[in-house]
């Protein structure tokens, strides 16, 4: 059987106190907003809801922006043992993961730790802007359920609404709809094939998944994925190489700053200006390793 190192040993064993830390915190914050709620009338409880995540969706963007491993570790945290099993060990610089291997647990205190992880900020860095950042994304999906969506208006005179009309407002809602989304309608095995052409195009700074691809085309990611060191113009030719073969819609570059779909690796959220101004550059010149990306595309297109 084979052992596991100290530094394993000692991220393991502080995984279980971050989350103990995490519970902690998520209930304070949640049960005080419970008791405000519940004193808010109907007519306030969405606004001033909405202004509280709007709050709390700030600390996050700055949470992000002041920590250099928060940058990295994103996608890991729904891990159960994301401390070891994600990212976090790699991202330590070495005097951080010779910290975690000698730390001495004879002179840490539990219950002031869960309380209060910053004060252990010299001896364990990050944790405690690991704990407050997951404590913000689960508030937040907690503010979120409690916005209760607007009952819909009837029309009124309906009877009256003439048969053009009507068609109209179906075809609006249409178009509507399909922007929530790249509108594409790939079969498993297409998935497939552009989830390995986006990894060996190295664009994102790790691997992603199918399942991860599929949530890009309907916009379902749960954090903006970070693109690679100097792979934003890549990014745009994959969606571009796309858009061409009218396999996804044609505003593809309004709906990925909408959704906040993707972000620089300097840190900031993709805009539509970003996307179009790196469409513009590869008509001028192809972007390097775009030979990748056109090698997979024209295996999806061939008949």
């Amino acid at each position: 059987m084979i052992s596991s190192s100290p530094l394993e040993k000692n991220i393991k064993k502080l995984q279980q106190y971050v989350n103990d830390s995490i519970d902690a915190k998520y209930r304070d914050y949640s049960f005080s907003y419970s008791v405000k709620y519940s004193y808010l009338t109907e007519q306030q409880k969405n606004s001033v809801t909405e202004f509280e995540i709007e709050e709390f969706s700030n600390k996050l963007m700055l949470f992000v922006r002041k920590n250099r491993v928060l940058k990295q570790i994103i996608h890991d945290i729904e891990k159960p043992d994301f401390l070891w099993e994600g990212s976090f060990v790699e991202c330590l610089s070495g005097e951080e993961k010779k910290t975690y291997v000698e730390y001495d647990f004879s002179s840490f205190n539990i219950l002031e730790f869960i309380k209060t992880p910053s004060l252990y900020d010299e001896t364990l860095p990050h944790l405690s802007h690991i704990i407050d950042y997951v404590v913000c994304i689960r508030y937040l999906k907690y503010l979120k359920s409690l916005i209760k969506p607007e009952k819909p208006q009837k029309p009124t005179n309906y009877q009256f609404v003439e048969p053009q009309k009507e068609k109209e407002h179906k075809v609006k809602v249409r178009e509507e709809s399909t922007e929530q989304d790249f509108g594409a309608k790939f079969e498993e095995w297409e998935i497939d094939l552009l989830t390995k052409c986006i990894n060996d195009s190295r664009i994102f700074s790790k691997t992603i998944t199918s399942e991860t691809m599929n949530e890009i085309f309907f916009c379902r990611l749960k954090f903006p994925l970070i693109i690679a060191n100097g792979k934003n113009k890549l990014l745009a030719y994959f969606f571009t190489s796309l858009d061409d073969r009218s396999l996804i819609i044609r505003n593809w570059q309004s709906l990925c700053e909408r959704k906040t779909l993707f972000q620089s690796f300097s840190g900031h959220i993709l805009k539509q200006n970003d996307y179009s101004s790196n469409v513009y550059s590869n008509k001028i010149k192809e972007p390097k390793d775009c030979h990748i990306i056109d090698k997979y595309i024209k295996q999806l297109t061939k008949d």
